[in-house]
């Protein structure tokens, strides 16, 4: 065969379109990897592009902005800029127009029923109206601007969640408290309509500085130069002018920051979704392989024949290439366009649990698209080059008699390389379990995978053996029979269940995660939490300074102490600061709210400018009693002396006073209130006057007692489960649609042996019997192996997080064995429609199959 290019190709393409069901199926798997490659990066990069032209078109009015200089990357966290400073601005050259302004988040609000509007994840923020036109980054859809105390306008996403009607009373929850105005007007930011479920509340200026704590300050300055005038000479001349202190930023500089936060904010869901979308194109990378593998077993022949008529290997080798470059390429595209269909229905779902997206157009990059289709192409292939490579080692006398080609070679290769990247892979995750290189778990957890795959054909047999005992005894014949197809085709078997062992294995990590998680916060709050009773507000609200009095003046209640919370910079690293009244910390004191396990120094000097830091940060900073701590807040560096060291960090590594915290931060706003009671206080009395209460100083928060407490953070590391396990759904999908493959093509090997035996009286019911309970055996085998590197992965990433307060370890052993009896039935399932092809064969044309 001279050049026999063209004829290789011609039998790749006659062997995709005589197999078609396999081929889609085969398609389909690496197709739903890369719908999900390309929906995430077509959402957030519309996501991306739909922001940039709203930050352009809300700053396009502000050539520059006056606002103070801050260490922290947060804008919130700058300090207000004083009134007095307009002065010195209006008079610098070049500058026609300048403006205070604010902009705050902080606040709620609520309907005619009393119900929060808007995404409780989501910022309210509380905004100055703009006097000039060019200034004004909202625009009017309804209404007039608010010209005077007691008038507001909010935005039209927020006005139409709401019912919100032009004229009508709204309740805004402000940083003074629960205030009442009238409705005066509806806008939208920018172009848009909304802010991605963020909601803003305008007020004039006068009364946004009363309700943001903001008289005599704004959040920055606006300025509108000249015409003529150059915006860089202006920018330098403001500067000078203002100080040091002060910063001078371009419209379009803001309107990068403001991308930038965006861009930021996304990358960690764009990774979470990738490594999801990773996952399944790793288990439909071994769909992939195990197909090619059986149908290299099945054409033995067929390869045999071409060797004898002349093919080289190199040839054979590439019919089985442009077989799984024709199925990547048909997957890679269809799996582009479903990530296209995906990532509409992502955008969709965003808008329906309350961030809405402004208008825009769908977004497909060049990168997306070369992404999607490599990464499709790239699985395919690669994972069909072991199988081509097989059947180029079949010899041409095979086309003649039947040869066995011996594998012993390759068993002793899996053993000895499944062996070594198993200890290999057990030793990583251990690394990353016990040390802070995290990206060791990772590596770890891949390799063990690996590593199991490639032994999992040694173990086939004993454990189908131990599996099929009760199988035989109930089934007879067709358990009996079941079991030698599983053991006969062990690497089939193994290989299928292994893509089923991946997803169950990222299940039952989640699960003993989950538990984990839920056993430490029992313990914390059975240790640590002594206040009975617990108030809050929803998602990113802030309580508000007022409730805590409101609390104290509640019969029952003996005492209340707020919990407030800030950022930070620690060696150019942003870390979290709580605050809390000394005497709430102090162990000694009967009505103290917390007990985080002092283990040096003592609580009681907080408020002489010190600071508490856990046990964790202290020994990873060699840190103890009397050592000071650069903390650097928006302001500049304040160190802070540590005054004692703690054990139970789950409410922070660090520690102040709310003294300190005021005086760090702008907006020092309570986020929790704790209760203590009274001693011959009645909890159910108390809990239900403070319900009452907050109806009324705080319709957003909620108060519950220490078992509600728990109940509501089990209910969200739930949540957290939930997303996990259905974006690992989308793997276990793929690794059934494997089993439906595995058992079609059994199913194809086997005709002349199920002709046989339907010859000698095996009825149609057996045949198909036969066929769901190898379909078991195979699906219960990847579920167990599956659960037990599960909870070894769970056990790893509980250890990870030891340093975070989560030190306790739970097995759920009902959800573990509720979620393998799950993926067994679900196998069975998948093997329904091989079943009943089975047993429709025609037994003389089934006998007469060679």
């Amino acid at each position: 065969m001279s050049d026999s290019s063209p004829v290789m190709g011609l039998i790749a393409w006659r062997s995709v379109s005589r197999h078609k069901t396999r081929s889609a199926l085969l398609a389909l798997c690496v197709a739903c990897g890369v719908s999900f490659v390309a929906g995430t990066y077509v959402l957030t990069d519309t996501i991306k592009n739909v922001f940039t032209h709203v930050f352009d078109d809300a700053f396009k009015g502000t050539p520059l902005s006056i606002r103070t200089r801050s260490e922290l990357d947060a804008a919130t966290a700058r300090p207000p800029v004083p009134a007095s400073l307009l002065t010195t601005v209006s008079a610098v050259p070049g500058v026609r127009l300048a403006e205070g302004d604010v902009f705050t988040s902080g606040g709620r609000v609520f309907d005619t029923k009393g119900k929060a509007v808007g995404n409780q994840f989501a910022p309210t923020f509380l905004v100055s109206w703009p006097t000039a036109a060019e200034l004004r980054s909202f625009q009017l859809v309804n209404g007039v601007a608010p010209n005077a105390a007691g008038e507001a306008v909010v935005d039209q996403q927020a006005a139409t969640a709401g019912k919100l009607q032009i004229g009508a009373p709204m309740r805004v929850q402000t940083l003074t408290g629960i205030k009442t105005f009238r409705l005066v007007g509806i806008a939208k930011y920018g172009s848009a309509g909304n802010m991605a479920g963020a909601t803003a509340v305008l007020f004039d200026l006068a009364t946004a500085q009363r309700e943001t704590n903001r008289v005599g300050r704004f959040d920055s300055i606006s300025i509108v130069a000249d015409d003529g005038i150059s915006i860089g000479g202006l920018q330098d001349r403001v500067q000078a002018a203002t100080g040091t202190k002060y910063e001078a930023i371009t419209g379009t500089d803001l309107s990068s920051e403001s991308n930038k936060a965006i861009n930021s904010g996304l990358s960690f869901f764009t990774t979470f979704l990738l490594a999801f979308a990773a996952v399944s194109l790793f288990v439909g990378a071994f769909i992939v392989y195990n197909t090619f593998a059986i149908v290299v077993s099945q054409r033995v022949r067929e390869m045999a024949l071409l060797r004898a008529l002349g093919s080289d290997s190199e040839q054979v080798i590439g019919s089985i290439m442009i077989e799984s470059v024709i199925i990547g390429l048909f997957a890679s595209v269809a799996g582009l366009f479903g990530g296209i269909g995906l990532a509409l229905g992502l955008k969709s779902l965003l808008s329906a649990i309350g961030f809405a997206l402004p208008s825009g157009g769908v977004v497909i990059l060049a990168r997306t698209v070369i992404v999607s289709i490599a990464g499709g192409m790239t699985v395919t292939v690669v994972s069909a080059i072991a199988p081509a490579v097989r059947a180029a080692r079949v010899p041409p006398l095979a086309a003649v008699r039947s040869i066995t080609i011996s594998t012993v070679g390759q068993r002793r290769f899996r053993r000895l390389g499944g062996g070594a990247l198993f200890a290999m892979g057990v030793a990583a995750t251990s690394l990353g379990a016990y040390s802070v290189a995290v990206i060791w778990l990772g590596i770890g957890a891949a390799a063990t995978v690996l590593g199991v795959a490639m032994l999992a054909p040694s173990i086939v047999k004993p454990f189908v053996s131990v599996l099929a005992t009760p199988i035989r005894h109930f089934r007879g014949v067709s358990g009996q029979l079941a079991e030698e197809n599983a053991e006969r085709g062990a690497r089939r078997t193994a290989t299928t269940a292994a893509a089923l062992m991946i997803g169950t294995s990222l299940i039952a990590a989640s699960l003993v995660l989950a538990g984990s998680i839920n056993a430490s916060t029992d313990k914390v709050l059975n240790q640590g939490m002594r206040a009975e009773l617990i108030v809050r507000s929803d998602g990113l609200s802030l309580l508000g300074n007022s409730v805590s009095s409101a609390l104290r003046a509640t019969a029952g209640v003996a005492a209340v102490a707020p919990y407030r919370y800030g950022a930070f910079k620690l060696n150019g690293s942003t870390k979290q600061v709580s605050a809390m009244d000394a005497t709430a910390l102090d162990p000694a004191n009967a009505l103290s709210s917390l007990d985080l396990g002092i283990v040096a120094g003592s609580m009681s000097t907080l408020d002489t400018g010190c600071v508490a830091v856990s046990q964790r940060v202290a020994d990873d900073n060699s840190w103890k009693l009397g050592d000071t701590v650069p903390m650097v807040f928006a302001s500049g560096q304040h160190s802070q002396t540590i005054a004692a060291i703690f054990r139970i960090n789950a409410f922070g590594d660090y520690m102040v006073s709310l003294t300190t915290h005021r005086a760090l931060y702008v907006d020092s706003n309570d986020t929790f209130d704790f209760v203590r009671l009274a001693p011959d206080a009645s909890l159910t009395e108390v809990k239900a006057r403070v319900a009452t209460l907050l109806t009324t100083v705080a319709p957003a928060a909620t108060v519950k007692d220490r078992k509600e407490y728990a109940g509501q953070i089990r209910a969200q590391v739930s949540q957290l489960l939930n997303l996990i396990t259905a974006l690992v759904l989308l793997a276990i999908v793929i690794a059934l649609f494997g089993v439906l493959i595995t058992m079609l093509l059994s199913v194809l090997e086997r005709t002349h042996e199920i002709g046989l035996l339907r010859a000698v009286g095996m009825d149609r019911r057996d045949v198909r019997s036969m066929v769901r309970w190898e379909a078991a055996i195979i699906a219960t085998f990847g579920a167990t192996l599956g659960v037990l590197l599960g909870v070894g992965l769970g056990f790893a990433l509980t250890k990870t997080l030891r340093r975070e307060g989560i030190d306790t370890i739970e097995l759920p052993y009902q959800s573990l064995v509720i979620t393998a009896l799950a993926i067994t039935v679900a196998g069975v399932a998948a093997s329904m429609y091989p079943a009943r092809r089975a047993s429709r064969l025609n037994v003389l044309r089934a006998i007469a199959n060679e």
